[in-house]
């Protein structure tokens, strides 16, 4: 990639420069001629006031060529004619380059357009042409200025340079703008892959960075080492690296929940399934003389798993990270009175009792009121089922500054400490399902509750809850 967008930058940099240094070429060369003839022309109209003067001044046409060429001496021309026409006609050449002027004497033989400038020169006009011709056999640049004597023309001087050196005056500025130019160009190029090795380079960590991405690695965090697009680029990866790392870290623990449920379907169905075809094949085989209490047993262990697949669908949603629980602002004190009314049904069978000991007042905090009943229900349920029959269990509620303290204690068996260690793990019982109480445990994580267990082995156990008030 790297190599592809470097040729391309110095392929649309070096047109780019190429194109502008033609035009300006085209441009200068154009304006450099043309300046270089203005200058020329000054400079033979300077040599011709010069020339005018030494010629006014000593009165005469001839016997002047030793200054004019000391005068010409600093010209950068080396072509220079100059001539004079009196006012007869005859022309006088003060310097000894002829031309190709030969060995005309007098303007006869001029064409009438040459003969026409002369004429204005000898009438008092100063003239600056191009367009002198039948005197030289090439193109020349010619300035005439009129000679005068007591205020009287005399004659007129004419100063011709060669357009060929001219232009070779000018073709030589060309070149050296050319050469130039080229330099640029080149140093341009040299500049160029430079500037578009540092553009490239933050692309270059971009497609590694996607490259990264593509691999499933998404720990990936660029640096934002400007605030152009490429600044953005970065920050936009870095955002869908998040992004995606909070996708595969869902997607994991979706696929653990989903692997943690099918073990728990299989571990706790397995009983009550055998159960269940143990039954029917007896009822088939004709083994139970009473199918009513082998139906009412089937019933019992369909009641009982129904509640598993219930406690299962409850505790997976507890364990995704992303399943919100509905917080509302929740009065305790009414979720222990229905919970004490809820509870009396199970409390018969074993003929329990349960001692409330509620301190009153107003206990407000943010829950899901549904699960906090789900999770106290649970522990009174999982209490009843561990106590003697004819014992009690007692409920104690009570408040210091913003936490409640919710304590239920049962007189049974009591646990172990490797006991109590496993206490909230799946399968810790021998008995039921062993899903309750990680299921409450769940509940209570999820609104910040603290769990606390004290056991002793033949005394009892006790589970305090220590909720934050609003």
């Amino acid at each position: 990639m790297s190599s592809g967008i470097t040729r391309r930058l110095i392929l649309y940099f070096t047109v780019v420069i190429a194109v502008f240094a033609i035009v300006m070429g085209l441009i200068f060369g154009l304006s450099y001629q043309r300046q270089t003839k203005e200058t020329v022309k000054f400079d033979l109209q300077r040599y011709s006031a010069q020339i005018v003067a030494m010629v006014e001044e000593s009165d005469s046409f001839e016997g002047h060529q030793v200054h004019v060429q000391e005068l010409l001496g600093s010209s950068n021309l080396e072509n220079v004619q100059v001539w004079v026409v009196d006012t007869t006609g005859k022309i006088y050449r003060l310097t000894s380059i002829k031309m190709g002027m030969g060995m005309m004497r007098d303007i006869s033989n001029l064409n009438n357009t040459t003969r026409a400038l002369i004429g204005a020169v000898l009438r008092g006009q100063e003239v600056s042409t191009d367009n002198v011709r039948g005197v030289f056999d090439r193109e020349v640049l010619t300035v005439g200025t009129p000679i005068h004597n007591e205020g009287t023309i005399i004659g007129g001087l004419f100063v011709s340079a060669s357009a060929e050196d001219i232009n070779a005056i000018s073709w030589n500025g060309v070149r050296l703008m050319v050469i130039a130019l080229i330099i640029g160009v080149f140093i341009a190029v040299l500049l160029g892959y430079v500037l578009s090795k540092r553009f490239i380079t933050p692309l270059q960590k971009a497609n590694a960075a996607i490259d990264t991405l593509a691999s499933g690695n998404y720990n990936v965090k660029m640096n934002r080492d400007s605030d152009d697009e490429m600044g953005q680029l970065a920050d936009n990866i870095t955002i869908l690296s998040s992004r995606l790392a909070k996708a595969k870290t869902q997607s994991d623990n979706l696929e653990k929940m989903r692997q943690h449920f099918i073990a728990d379907i299989t571990h706790e169905l397995r009983t009550p399934v055998t159960v269940i075809r143990g039954l029917a094949e007896g009822v088939k085989d004709g083994v139970y003389e009473d199918p009513k209490a082998v139906s009412d047993q089937i019933i019992t262990e369909t009641l009982a798993m129904q509640r598993l697949i219930k406690d299962l669908l409850e505790l997976s949603k507890l364990e995704d990270p992303d399943f919100s629980i509905d917080r509302q602002p929740v009065e305790l004190h009414s979720v222990l009175a229905d919970l004490l009314r809820s509870v009396q049904p199970l409390l018969s069978p074993k003929n329990l009792t349960l001692n409330a000991n509620i301190q009153p007042g107003t206990w407000t905090l943010s829950a899901d009121a549904q699960r906090l009943r789900q999770m106290i229900l649970i522990v009174l349920d999982n209490a009843i089922k561990y106590s003697p029959n004819g014992s009690s269990i007692d409920l104690i509620a009570q408040s210091t500054g913003d936490t409640v303290t919710l304590t239920i204690t049962d007189h049974g068996t009591g646990m172990t400490p490797e006991q109590v260690s496993t206490l909230f793990q799946r399968y810790h019982t021998t008995s039921g399902n062993g899903i309750g109480l990680a299921l409450a445990k769940k509940i209570a994580d999820r609104h910040e509750i603290t769990i606390k267990v004290d056991s002793t082995v033949g005394i009892g156990t006790s589970l305090v809850f220590m909720f934050k008030l609003n």
